[in-house]
């Protein structure tokens, strides 16, 4: 036997080899070991994230619930809303942004944040970041 030809075993390996890759293409094994069509893994996945992104939805609209209730009785020159409104449309947020972007003082932003009692995430005395979850 020549050392470049291809035996019979090695044509059925390749045909064998092929038929798995065009089957890997339609099925994808699960961790259970079960095999699924790839459409079905799809849809899956989609509906997980959307379920992973409704859930984080809910806790945001929730913090932004009971953070509105501490807005009652204030006055109407009161920055607290805008502050609410600008740590919710941001996951973490400083005190020279909350400054710049309120037009306040630099020191105002710690008494609003005092307010409010946001989760600070840093771990620092300088530079400190906060966030609502």
């Amino acid at each position: 036997m020549r050392p470049n030809s291809l035996n019979r075993f090695d044509t059925f390996r390749s045909a064998a080899c092929e038929r798995a890759s065009a089957e890997s293409k339609r099925y994808s094994t699960a961790p259970c070991g079960c095999r699924r069509p790839r459409p079905v893994e799809l849809a899956w996945a989609i509906t997980a994230a959307a379920t992973t992104g409704l859930k984080g939805h809910d806790r945001w609209r929730g913090a932004h619930t009971l953070l509105a209730r501490k807005l009652d009785n204030r006055r109407s020159t009161s920055r607290l809303g805008d502050l609410l409104d600008y740590v919710i449309s941001r996951p973490l947020v400083s005190a020279e942004m909350i400054a710049r972007h309120l037009g306040i003082s630099t020191t105002a932003p710690r008494d609003l944040i005092r307010t409010f009692d946001l989760h600070e995430m840093t771990g620092r005395q300088r530079y400190r970041a906060w966030s609502i979850l």
